[in-house]
């Protein structure tokens, strides 16, 4: 299973994002993330991450990453500053994906929100 999905957002602020999809720490993908995405991006550059299946709708849902040559700065978002169609994506993924919030760690009530809001 993969730990994570990339997806490229048309939007104003053009950072595309990163959805967790396990509840492992994604501090050890950074990496991984990095070697990905600079063969496209180049050697500088930001990517949001939304890590609701892991931290559910806390203020630490969102982080953003910059990355620098090899060296990564993260950094919390607040949700209010987040595009809402990277919401809206991430909702849509995990309801076609449904097993992936019903198997994780997250309390029934945040399961329902999702799966069923």
């Amino acid at each position: 299973m993969r730990k994570y999905e990339y997806f490229k957002i048309n939007n104003e602020t053009n950072i595309d994002y990163i959805l967790a999809t396990s509840s492992e720490d994604m501090y050890f993908l950074y990496d991984e993330i990095y070697d990905k995405l600079s063969k496209e991006k180049g050697s500088r550059f930001e990517i949001i991450m939304d890590l609701v299946i892991r931290n559910g709708f806390t203020f630490n849902r969102f982080i953003l990453l910059e990355f620098n040559e090899n060296k990564v700065k993260s950094s919390i978002l607040n949700p209010r500053e987040v595009p809402e169609d990277i919401k809206k994506k991430t909702k849509s993924y995990f309801q076609n994906n449904r097993y992936l919030v019903l198997e994780s760690t997250l309390s029934k009530s945040i399961k329902d929100f999702i799966l069923f809001s």
